[in-house]
Protein backbone atom coordinates (compact mmCIF):
# COMPACT_ATOMS: atom_id res chain seq x y z
CA UNK A 1 0.00 0.00 0.00
CA UNK A 2 2.92 2.39 0.89
CA UNK A 3 4.36 1.69 -2.55
CA UNK A 4 1.50 2.56 -4.35
CA UNK A 5 0.77 5.34 -2.57
CA UNK A 6 4.14 6.56 -2.97
CA UNK A 7 4.37 6.12 -6.60
CA UNK A 8 0.65 8.03 -7.08
CA UNK A 9 2.76 10.74 -5.23
CA UNK A 10 5.77 10.88 -7.54
CA UNK A 11 3.16 10.94 -10.80
CA UNK A 12 0.99 13.53 -9.38
CA UNK A 13 4.31 15.73 -8.20
CA UNK A 14 6.03 15.45 -11.69
CA UNK A 15 2.69 15.75 -13.72
CA UNK A 16 2.21 19.04 -11.33
CA UNK A 17 5.87 20.10 -12.33
CA UNK A 18 4.94 19.41 -16.10
CA UNK A 19 1.75 21.06 -15.96
CA UNK A 20 2.99 24.22 -14.23
CA UNK A 21 5.73 24.37 -16.38
CA UNK A 22 3.84 24.07 -19.82
CA UNK A 23 1.23 26.63 -18.49
CA UNK A 24 3.24 30.12 -20.18
CA UNK A 25 0.27 32.29 -22.06
CA UNK A 26 -1.77 33.72 -19.82
CA UNK A 27 -4.44 32.60 -22.24
CA UNK A 28 -4.47 29.67 -21.68
CA UNK A 29 -4.77 27.51 -18.30
CA UNK A 30 -3.28 24.18 -18.12
CA UNK A 31 -4.63 22.13 -14.91
CA UNK A 32 -3.81 18.32 -13.60
CA UNK A 33 -7.66 17.37 -15.28
CA UNK A 34 -8.64 20.63 -17.66
CA UNK A 35 -12.40 20.54 -18.77
CA UNK A 36 -14.98 19.03 -20.96
CA UNK A 37 -15.52 22.18 -23.80
CA UNK A 38 -18.67 22.82 -25.61
CA UNK A 39 -18.09 20.54 -28.14
CA UNK A 40 -18.07 17.55 -25.27
CA UNK A 41 -14.48 17.12 -25.97
CA UNK A 42 -11.67 16.92 -22.97
CA UNK A 43 -9.47 20.06 -23.34
CA UNK A 44 -6.08 20.72 -21.59
CA UNK A 45 -5.18 23.34 -21.98
CA UNK A 46 -8.41 25.44 -21.82
CA UNK A 47 -8.70 28.43 -23.18
CA UNK A 48 -9.59 31.45 -21.22
CA UNK A 49 -11.66 33.46 -24.07
CA UNK A 50 -13.81 30.29 -24.41
CA UNK A 51 -15.05 31.04 -20.81
CA UNK A 52 -17.33 33.42 -19.25
CA UNK A 53 -16.16 36.18 -16.66
CA UNK A 54 -18.08 35.44 -13.55
CA UNK A 55 -18.27 36.75 -9.90
CA UNK A 56 -19.17 33.56 -7.28
CA UNK A 57 -21.79 35.11 -5.50
CA UNK A 58 -23.00 31.57 -3.45
CA UNK A 59 -21.62 27.84 -2.87
CA UNK A 60 -23.97 24.92 -1.92
CA UNK A 61 -24.40 21.20 -1.69
CA UNK A 62 -20.63 20.87 -2.70
CA UNK A 63 -21.01 21.04 -6.28
CA UNK A 64 -23.47 24.43 -6.85
CA UNK A 65 -21.98 27.71 -7.48
CA UNK A 66 -24.47 30.55 -7.97
CA UNK A 67 -22.37 32.93 -9.96
CA UNK A 68 -23.01 36.57 -11.46
CA UNK A 69 -21.56 37.21 -15.12
CA UNK A 70 -19.29 39.96 -14.84
CA UNK A 71 -20.35 42.51 -17.51
CA UNK A 72 -24.04 41.95 -16.36
CA UNK A 73 -26.41 41.54 -13.45
CA UNK A 74 -27.34 37.71 -14.90
CA UNK A 75 -26.98 34.91 -12.28
CA UNK A 76 -26.32 31.27 -12.83
CA UNK A 77 -26.81 28.56 -11.10
CA UNK A 78 -23.31 25.75 -12.05
CA UNK A 79 -23.00 22.31 -11.11
CA UNK A 80 -19.72 21.52 -10.77
CA UNK A 81 -19.16 19.49 -14.00
CA UNK A 82 -18.12 15.63 -12.78
CA UNK A 83 -18.70 15.79 -8.69
CA UNK A 84 -21.41 14.50 -6.75
CA UNK A 85 -23.61 16.62 -3.94
CA UNK A 86 -22.26 16.66 -0.59
CA UNK A 87 -24.23 15.93 2.08
CA UNK A 88 -22.09 16.80 4.81
CA UNK A 89 -22.49 20.24 5.97
CA UNK A 90 -19.40 20.71 7.81
CA UNK A 91 -17.72 20.00 4.36
CA UNK A 92 -20.04 22.37 2.28
CA UNK A 93 -18.96 24.59 4.94
CA UNK A 94 -15.49 24.27 4.82
CA UNK A 95 -15.53 24.61 1.13
CA UNK A 96 -17.43 27.63 1.35
CA UNK A 97 -14.84 29.15 3.88
CA UNK A 98 -11.94 27.85 0.65
CA UNK A 99 -14.16 29.62 -1.77
CA UNK A 100 -14.58 33.17 -0.49
CA UNK A 101 -11.08 33.19 1.37
CA UNK A 102 -9.40 32.96 -1.94
CA UNK A 103 -11.27 35.17 -4.58
CA UNK A 104 -14.75 35.53 -5.84
CA UNK A 105 -13.79 36.21 -9.15
CA UNK A 106 -13.12 33.29 -11.81
CA UNK A 107 -13.94 32.18 -15.33
CA UNK A 108 -16.75 29.40 -16.23
CA UNK A 109 -16.28 27.08 -18.74
CA UNK A 110 -19.33 25.76 -19.89
CA UNK A 111 -19.76 21.69 -20.30
CA UNK A 112 -21.07 20.30 -23.51
CA UNK A 113 -23.25 23.03 -25.79
CA UNK A 114 -27.46 23.09 -24.97
CA UNK A 115 -26.73 20.42 -22.10
CA UNK A 116 -28.20 21.25 -18.44
CA UNK A 117 -29.32 19.33 -15.89
CA UNK A 118 -32.98 19.29 -14.57
CA UNK A 119 -33.02 20.11 -10.66
CA UNK A 120 -35.83 19.88 -8.09
CA UNK A 121 -35.70 23.51 -7.37
CA UNK A 122 -37.34 23.71 -11.17
CA UNK A 123 -34.47 25.42 -12.29
CA UNK A 124 -32.05 24.08 -15.03
CA UNK A 125 -28.38 23.64 -13.50
CA UNK A 126 -25.54 24.42 -16.57
CA UNK A 127 -22.98 21.87 -16.03
CA UNK A 128 -19.21 23.06 -16.05
CA UNK A 129 -15.99 23.70 -14.68
CA UNK A 130 -14.95 27.15 -12.56
CA UNK A 131 -11.20 28.36 -12.42
CA UNK A 132 -10.23 31.08 -10.41
CA UNK A 133 -8.03 33.54 -12.23
CA UNK A 134 -4.50 32.06 -11.31
CA UNK A 135 -5.97 29.27 -13.31
CA UNK A 136 -6.99 27.04 -10.53
CA UNK A 137 -9.72 24.56 -11.34
CA UNK A 138 -12.21 24.93 -8.58
CA UNK A 139 -13.30 21.01 -8.38
CA UNK A 140 -9.06 20.55 -8.51
CA UNK A 141 -8.95 22.30 -5.64
CA UNK A 142 -12.11 21.18 -3.74
CA UNK A 143 -11.23 17.12 -4.51
CA UNK A 144 -7.38 17.78 -3.66
CA UNK A 145 -8.63 19.39 -0.34
CA UNK A 146 -10.90 16.34 0.71
CA UNK A 147 -13.86 18.63 0.53
CA UNK A 148 -15.85 17.27 -2.93
CA UNK A 149 -16.14 13.85 -4.28
CA UNK A 150 -16.43 12.85 -7.99
CA UNK A 151 -20.13 11.73 -9.54
CA UNK A 152 -21.05 8.53 -11.06
CA UNK A 153 -23.86 10.03 -13.17
CA UNK A 154 -22.56 10.46 -16.87
CA UNK A 155 -24.71 13.93 -17.11
CA UNK A 156 -23.14 16.25 -20.11
CA UNK A 157 -19.84 14.17 -20.75
CA UNK A 158 -18.88 14.26 -17.34
CA UNK A 159 -17.39 10.36 -17.42
CA UNK A 160 -14.46 12.64 -19.68
CA UNK A 161 -13.62 14.16 -16.88
CA UNK A 162 -14.01 11.30 -14.36
CA UNK A 163 -10.95 9.28 -14.43
CA UNK A 164 -8.98 11.86 -13.91
CA UNK A 165 -11.03 13.73 -10.72
CA UNK A 166 -10.57 10.34 -9.04
CA UNK A 167 -6.83 10.07 -9.07
CA UNK A 168 -7.35 13.53 -7.56
CA UNK A 169 -9.56 12.43 -4.72
CA UNK A 170 -7.71 8.97 -4.61
CA UNK A 171 -4.49 11.08 -3.82
CA UNK A 172 -6.35 13.01 -1.07
CA UNK A 173 -7.78 10.06 0.50
CA UNK A 174 -3.86 8.81 1.09
CA UNK A 175 -3.32 12.12 2.25
CA UNK A 176 -5.83 12.36 4.63
CA UNK A 177 -5.35 8.99 5.53
CA UNK A 178 -1.99 9.69 6.38
CA UNK A 179 -2.82 12.41 8.63
CA UNK A 180 -5.07 10.06 10.40
CA UNK A 181 -2.03 8.45 11.80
Amino acid sequence: MNFLRSSLSLIFLFASAWLTACSDSPDRVRTSCGAVNSDGELVNPVDRDQGEPIIITSFSRGNLVTVRERDSKDLLLVVLHGLAEVTDPFLVQQAEEFIFSETSDGVFFPATEGCTIDSDTLTELLPGQIFFEDGRSLSEELLAMGLAHTTEDDDCDSERIRNCFQGIELESSFDNAGEES
